[in-house]
């Protein structure tokens, strides 16, 4: 095939494109290479080479080094897609997978928890070091963990949740808002909880365990129900606790166990890591008095503390 036919292949890949789709050298070039078995830098200059030619021919528009965007043509002249529209694609999708979401008050103006428009639309990516192009209103932020198609969404509501307090919201019912957005992601609890806790501060996943009380845990039919409005049953004060805690209660029973001689040893363990994740804020005041009435007085006996 000669170089013009070339040319000819990468013009039929640029307008198969949708409208506001960002046309990238490289993602081109990758196609081009791909589909005609051509070593990538080969395919990558003759890539440059056309598309900056069609770009003269006003047929396509130059945004920055290696990415462009279609243009159509009106009674009132050249019409390109918003940049800030392509550049959302780039940063949030690559070869289709996801790689970003958007966040902060652009997302909170979409879903309808605040009325303010915000001048520039957050992405959090992982391409948050990229470099933009001065004219966008765009700004980028840093995920908690690396962008997939799996944990996402998990991280996009969990940004969304602890970013509430001190966000401006002014609407009714906000909080029903957010447990709408949450299902229509169908968001799980459990994966929400881990999410959060391999990824965020400590502090996060006991209040997010308190959201998803408040939206989740209804009671069965069979259920014996407190007088708190809560199941009897406390276990799920339970789900979360930070990892320190969570060994501090398994050598407490594998001791208790054993019989070992030294279980006031582990008992004390225990009761100072109960304290310790309390003061922090790791864990609630209910946690707390749940886990210290299971694990360190009988039923009959009280904190000393209380």
């Amino acid at each position: 095939m000669k170089q013009t036919g070339y040319g000819e292949y990468i013009v039929r890949i640029v307008r198969n494109m949708p409208y506001e789709a960002a046309i990238q050298t490289g993602e081109i070039a990758r196609q081009l290479a791909e589909r005609l078995d051509l070593p990538f830098d080969r395919a990558k200059t003759l890539t440059n080479v056309k598309l900056k030619r069609m770009a003269d021919r006003g047929e396509i528009e130059r945004l920055q080094k290696g990415l462009y965007c279609h243009v159509k043509q009106t009674v009132l002249g050249k019409v390109t897609p918003g940049i800030d529209q392509v550049l959302a694609k780039i940063l949030t999708l690559q070869n289709g997978a996801r790689i970003g979401y958007e966040s902060g008050a652009s997302l909170r103006n979409r879903l309808g928890l605040s009325t303010l428009i915000p001048r520039d639309i957050e992405i959090t990516t992982n391409r948050y070091g990229v470099k933009l192009p001065e004219s966008c209103h765009i700004k980028l932020r840093k995920p908690s963990a690396t962008v997939t198609d799996g944990n996402w969404r998990y991280l996009q509501f969990i940004d969304l949740f602890i970013g509430m307090p001190d966000a401006h919201t002014d609407v009714e019912n906000s909080e029903q808002r957010l447990r709408q957005y949450a299902k229509s992601q169908n968001l799980d609890s459990l994966a929400l909880i881990f999410t959060a806790r391999r990824h965020y501060r400590q502090k996060v996943i006991p209040l997010l365990i308190d959201l998803l009380w408040r939206w989740n845990m209804k009671p069965q039919q069979d259920s014996k129900i407190s007088t708190s409005g809560k199941p009897a049953d406390k276990a799920y004060l339970e789900a979360g606790l930070p990892e320190s805690l969570q060994k501090a209660i398994a050598d407490y029973l594998q001791g208790e166990q054993a019989q070992v001689l030294h279980l006031d040893c582990l008992w004390g363990e225990l009761y100072g890591s109960i304290n310790a994740n309390l003061w922090s804020g790791c864990i609630t005041e209910e946690q707390a008095a749940y886990l210290r009435g299971k694990y360190l007085y009988d039923e009959t006996e009280t904190d000393a503390d209380d």
